[in-house]
């Protein structure tokens, strides 16, 4: 066993809600002496001296500061801020004397998975961070790769893809420490995993053989508003060793490692219209072949070629995230030939369906946000959407449209920010025939003596309302923060 975790006796695992129980577990079946603890509730841990203190990256620090305040009342060694320079052994031990050495969560799974195993028996592990799409890219991946047994952890579930997916009966957070609780699962129900592919928020753990950082952009401030949360996501990059595949664009210091650019070793292609990166379909085949043409450095040597494929949604959203799947899979050394030829939509993710004879254009998860609003319209914009079972169903020019906005505040951890509610629903009020605000919450800031607007508790009562105010062939747009 290498790293911090190795040389401490006695640790103090911070925020137990979000994946330190997991933590503690695993460090006491590794012999260590763990106690958990949720800064939220006490900042007074248990009267002993402690060797190490895992924590969060979107702690606050003025809490983790109190706490090592009242453990040793010395400075501390923080390896998350530690300077590029100081990146030898020093900064891996942390200091014994002078202070309490601190670590991410992100670092002690990583610390943790190697000591026990959990990977042994898996060809290749993806991990996939960033602000938007990850879920979508995931389960892009779980697709591309689903000829093999793929275990993937995500917003959207817990997986296993062998011939077809099956969702199993364990809910997980994508948290660092749910990597391990979703190993631990496999084992004891005897999954066989060729391929492991985990959604994480705020950063990589470095256990990945190619990790993807879907994007930095909107970026937003973590850790009590100290912080950017960019940062956190580049700054995970110090232990990650595989092929990064990303569409961004950042320092070439923060990872020295090989960078698959999308955007750049990787193009789709329409036929229709022989351009990369095109926007939505206007064909009535909305399942019209995709070329991805590749030149990427892959675990197993270059790599270079084309291969054809169906998708499902062809708009800037999924193109942009095919892009980011077929790059991660195919830098895995996976030939071409045994990928598979056709990407479906993600439920919840700008997936297009019947309901109830209208046109539900679904983006109502747990990460989306009002920036994805000009996405949806998008789709509604489409002289022909794809919608379930294989039929076409056209939205004409003048279709009754709906827009569902908001948030189910129960089920999710950052919220709808008011104000930019408040934004939305000035700009757009009239290109719809009625607004439903999901969250009363929202009471007080959005107005609702206007004809159009009404607010609900929850997005199943704000489907039922959008069906009653409308005709059948309606659009109705859902982007609800809430879990699904």
């Amino acid at each position: 066993m290498r790293g911090v975790i190795k040389d401490a006796e006695s640790i103090l695992v911070l925020d137990t809600i979000h994946g330190g129980r997991i933590i503690e577990e695993e460090l006491r079946s590794l012999g260590k002496e763990a106690v958990g603890m949720n800064p939220y509730r006490t900042l007074y841990p248990p009267p002993r001296r402690f060797d190490l203190i895992i924590s969060p990256v979107h702690l606050n620090p003025s809490l983790l500061q109190k706490i090592l305040m009242r453990i040793r009342g010395t400075r501390i060694h923080d390896t998350r801020t530690a300077d590029k320079g100081d990146e030898g052994d020093e900064r891996s031990r942390g200091t014994e004397e002078d202070g309490v050495a601190v670590i991410t969560h992100h670092d002690a799974v990583r610390e943790i998975a190697i000591a026990t195993s959990v990977f042994e028996c898996v060809s290749a592990v993806v991990e996939v961070t960033g602000t938007t799409a990850k879920t979508t890219v995931c389960e892009m991946i779980s697709q591309l790769l689903s000829p093999n047994r793929v275990l993937s952890l995500t917003s959207a579930g817990f997986r296993y893809w062998c011939d077809e997916r099956r969702t199993l009966p364990l809910r997980l957070s994508i948290t660092p420490a749910s990597i391990l609780k979703a190993m631990r699962y496999a084992e004891a129900e005897g999954l066989e995993v060729e391929n492991a592919i985990f959604e994480v928020s705020l950063g990589l753990t470095g256990i990945g053989d190619v990790g993807v950082i879907t994007t930095l952009h909107p970026d937003y401030k973590i850790a009590g508003n100290t912080k950017n949360a960019s940062d956190a996501k580049l700054s995970s990059l110090r232990n990650f060793r595989g092929i990064l595949v990303t569409s961004e664009s950042f320092p070439e210091y923060a990872y020295d490692g090989v960078i698959n650019i999308a955007s750049k070793h990787l193009r789709l292609f329409d036929d229709a219209t022989n351009a990369t990166n095109a926007t939505n379909a206007t064909n009535d085949n909305a399942e019209d072949d995709l070329k991805a043409v590749f030149n990427l450095r892959t675990l197993k040597g270059t790599i270079k070629g084309n291969f054809t494929f169906k998708c499902e949604m062809k708009n800037d959203f999924y193109r942009n995230a095919a892009e980011l799947a077929i790059t991660a899979a195919l830098s895995l050394g996976v030939q071409p030939e045994n990928l598979s030829r056709r990407l479906r939509a993600v439920d919840h993710r700008m997936s297009v369906k019947k309901f109830r004879g209208r046109i539900l254009i679904d983006n109502s998860n747990s990460g989306t946000n009002l920036k994805f609003l000009h996405h949806a319209e998008a789709l509604a914009d489409t002289a022909a959407v794809h919608v379930a079972e294989g039929e076409q169903c056209r939205g004409a020019g003048d279709s009754e449209r709906v827009l569902i906005i908001g948030e189910e505040s129960e089920y999710v951890c950052e919220g709808v920010d008011a104000e930019e509610l408040r934004s939305v629903i000035e700009r757009k009020y009239d290109d719809f025939c009625s607004i439903i605000v999901v969250g009363e919450k929202f009471r007080d800031v959005i107005s609702c003596k206007r004809e159009k607007m009404i607010i609900v508790k929850s997005l199943d009562e704000a489907l039922d309302n959008a069906v009653k105010r409308t005709r059948e062939g309606a659009i109705i747009i859902s982007n609800v923060k809430t879990w699904q």
